[in-house]
């Protein structure tokens, strides 16, 4: 009986051994989860086991260690057996390399694996961008020298967030302060950046900013990498208005308008409506493209001379070229005025500031061959006219365009050339609507001699003031 009751207690003991064992084995299993990581790999220095290692670390903050890898180089024949094996059945897309298995899952290529495992992980952030603002202006040599510093930045940057190492992509964003001076107020504001420390270049992010050269070239590199953009605030979307720019387009529509009244450039508009009226043409029609062709002249200059100033003009030429401007401004000042006292004594043959008589007559020649032909024809050489016109003219009736450019380059934007550009052509849609109607172009040009003494002095005191705009605004 002793010896049956000995004989059971060994069995038990022997069970109970074998239960925990047991489970010790089923937790041992549990806590050691088994992933698989497939990868191609034939480069001797490169490590993707470490790679992933790390990558797997910043995404879901946890050490690889804790779980028993599996890694699979598909380069090998071993690897290339168990990849076959494993995606058997499987689509192209579901086989893409880099492939991770873990906890029945498959993820698929570089994006799939990041996602899935901040997914499983729950370490998803919102945004993790690094956001800059970079303030620079036209012409400006310490904006040039800090640009090559701010493009050596690079894309990402791993940065350290909650005791977690986290890749952060860098976004510059460039704001040239004289094309774009209401968003420079409001970072100034959103900022609260003193006057007087407003200047170009400047780095704006997060909550700091960096004025001038220095600051940026011993401060920008070694604040983005320790996280100072992460928090970069979004730009507000209301636009603040400034004075300056709408005195700015009222300038550019008052002069352009007055550019347009240069019998320069009603001249040959006048030409060609009375060749119109010759031949029994639409005057509307036709003489619409003709001043479509001169706009097309007029903005594709502005538009030229803008990108060619903001992206090329060295620092020193600003001055150079204003005073150039300046010199020739106010010798034309002088001959308008002069023009205008002849003009009212009639004497129309001393005339200065025009074309050559053999230019003019060049022009005529170029708008008597080009009105003929048939209806087709005679569109595309309205069109085209308008433009060989405005080229010509241009050193005529352009000479305050000239002085607009100078100054709008200032600012860099094109908005004030379009103005000016439509402005100049009002005039001469006012001339072609008249001479429209009442079929008679001599009645146009007596109006034009007999105004042009008050032409010429407006011309010269709209030129004495985009002169004055261009040193002072």
């Amino acid at each position: 009986m002793r010896l049956e009751r000995a004989q059971f207690l060994k069995t038990c003991k022997i069970l109970l051994l074998l239960l925990v064992c047991i489970t010790a084995l089923s937790f041992s299993a549990a806590a050691e989860e088994e992933l698989h990581y497939f990868y191609f790999h034939i480069c001797e220095q490169c490590t993707p086991q470490e790679d992933f290692a790390n990558e797997f670390k910043r995404l879901t903050g946890q050490n690889l260690e804790k779980y028993k890898v599996v890694f699979h180089n598909v380069f090998h024949d071993r690897g290339r057996t168990e990849y076959e094996k494993t995606t058997a059945g499987w689509t192209d897309e579901e086989k893409q390399l880099p492939l991770l298995i873990m906890g029945g899952k498959a993820y698929s290529g570089t994006s799939s694996i990041a996602e899935g495992l901040q997914t499983q992980f729950n370490t998803r952030q919102q945004d993790h961008r690094s956001v800059v603002y970079f303030l620079t202006a036209t012409a400006c040599g310490s904006c040039e020298r800090v640009r090559g510093i701010v493009n050596q930045h690079p894309e990402i940057i791993p940065i350290e967030l909650n005791g977690r190492l986290i890749s952060s992509q860098v976004e510059i964003i460039q704001i040239n302060v004289s094309a774009q001076p209401e968003i420079a107020m409001l970072l100034f504001q959103q900022y609260a950046v003193p006057d007087e420390m407003r200047i170009a270049p400047m780095i704006l992010m997060g909550d700091t900013f960096l004025a001038g050269e220095k600051a940026i070239t011993d401060r920008f590199l070694a604040l983005l990498k320790s996280g100072a953009a992460l928090n970069t605030p979004d730009l507000p979307h209301e636009p603040i208005s400034t004075q300056s720019d709408a005195v700015s387009l009222w300038g550019a529509a008052a002069a352009g308008f007055t550019a347009g009244l240069n019998p320069c450039a009603l001249s040959m508009l006048l030409v060609m409506t009375g060749m119109l009226l010759s031949i029994k043409r639409s005057i509307l029609a036709y003489g619409s493209l003709y001043l479509a062709g001169k706009l097309a002249v007029y903005l594709l200059i502005g538009l030229v001379f803008a990108h060619l100033w903001v992206h090329y003009a060295p620092p020193w030429l600003s001055l150079i070229v204003k005073i150039i401007v300046t010199v020739v401004g106010c010798t034309l000042i002088i001959i308008n005025l002069m023009d205008a006292m002849r003009a009212r004594k009639e004497e129309y043959g001393q005339i200065r500031n025009q074309l050559p008589a053999s230019f003019r007559k060049g022009l005529r020649n170029i708008i008597q061959r080009g009105i003929s032909g048939s209806n087709w024809w005679l569109s595309l050489s309205s069109l085209a006219l308008g433009m060989i016109v405005a080229a010509g003219e241009f050193l005529c009736a352009g000479q305050i365009y000239v002085a607009v450019l100078i100054a709008n380059a200032q600012s860099g934007t094109m908005l004030p050339l379009v103005v000016y550009s439509a402005a100049f052509l009002v005039p001469s849609i006012m001339t072609l609507t008249i001479v429209g109607i009442s079929r008679k172009t001599m009645d146009a040009s007596d109006w034009m001699l007999r105004r042009m003494p008050m032409i010429k002095l407006l011309t010269a005191l709209v030129m004495a003031a985009v002169l004055i705009y261009t040193w002072f605004a």
